[in-house]
């Protein structure tokens, strides 16, 4: 197994037991799961027994997600994922593949940058993701076409033009 270089978002296949690496697609590790152990000391089966319903559940979780993940072309981000499992609240665990490209291009761009921050800041952005928000940046700060901020963001063509529409109801 060779070491993947410069892999920044791993994918745990808990099915394979292999560890992926989501930009390359090669397998970086394998996924080793420590089998119970007899229980040494009285009353540390039942403490073993509740680790192994946890971990059930967290495999099964996480098949939900790969599953939803493979469907619609999506990423699972391993910190989010570890988040949700270690709070069980709603965090975003599912990252666009366009994500990393995405705020190089933003952070590398002055203006965009700005526009972005002031998207951000903007309530009626609140709840869009990073990459509508780009978009919105991208639409303040330039004056590229649909096409070009599609091909940048990955959104649709309807949906930038949404956001577009949006920026023009209220000045902004």
């Amino acid at each position: 197994m060779e070491e993947c270089s410069g892999c920044k978002e791993l994918i745990w296949d808990y099915r394979t037991g292999d560890i992926i690496c989501s930009e390359s697609g090669e397998i970086c590790e394998k996924i080793y799961v420590e089998e119970d152990a007899p229980a040494r000391v009285e009353g540390e089966g039942k403490k073993s027994r509740g680790r192994k319903k946890d971990l059930q559940r967290s495999y099964r979780a996480y098949f939900r997600l790969l599953k939803k993940a493979k469907r619609k072309g999506l990423l699972i981000s391993e910190e989010g994922f570890m988040r949700y499992l270690s709070s069980g609240k709603q965090v975003m665990v599912f990252s666009h593949p366009k994500t990393p490209s995405l705020m190089r291009f933003i952070m590398e761009n002055e203006i965009i940058r700005r526009a972005f921050e002031r998207v951000s800041r903007d309530p009626r952005f609140s709840g869009r993701t990073l990459r509508a928000k780009a978009a919105a940046a991208m639409i303040l700060a330039s004056s590229d076409s649909i096409a070009r901020i599609a091909e940048v963001t990955g959104l649709s063509p309807e949906h930038i033009a949404r956001l577009r529409k949006l920026l023009k109801e209220d000045s902004f």
